[in-house]
């Protein structure tokens, strides 16, 4: 019956099957999806993403690098709870691409980023 339905599962707690995977692999893709989502895009989350799509138009050069990596450092533990940043650098490689390189508790990713 509809009753039983309702209390069997209401009670069930289903968190405990949700696997979430702890290596690098898995933190780089994290990573790598988070800098592919601009904050503001996503429904259901739209706090989500990356922060750095603002400074596009901002003249490049290492006071803008800075800048970047603090508001990469400020941003991704909030988004991905579960990482712990041990470094993060920038390096303008052309007009509107930046090479970021992060370092993690599990190991370390370079992102190519383009500022469009």
């Amino acid at each position: 019956s509809f009753e039983c339905f309702f209390r069997c599962f209401s009670v069930y707690d289903f968190t405990d099957k949700v696997e979430k995977f702890s290596n690098v692999e898995a933190m780089n893709e994290r990573i790598r999806e988070w800098f592919e989502t601009p904050e503001g895009t996503m429904a259901h989350n739209p706090s989500w993403g990356q922060n750095i799509s603002a400074f596009k138009h901002d003249p490049l050069g290492n006071d803008i690098s800075i800048q970047i990596e603090m508001a990469i450092s400020y941003k991704l533990p909030i988004d991905i709870e579960d990482i712990q940043l041990i470094g993060i650098e920038t390096a303008i490689e052309d007009i509107d691409l930046l090479k970021i390189y992060i370092i993690h508790q599990y190991g370390d990713v370079l992102v190519n980023f383009m500022m469009r």
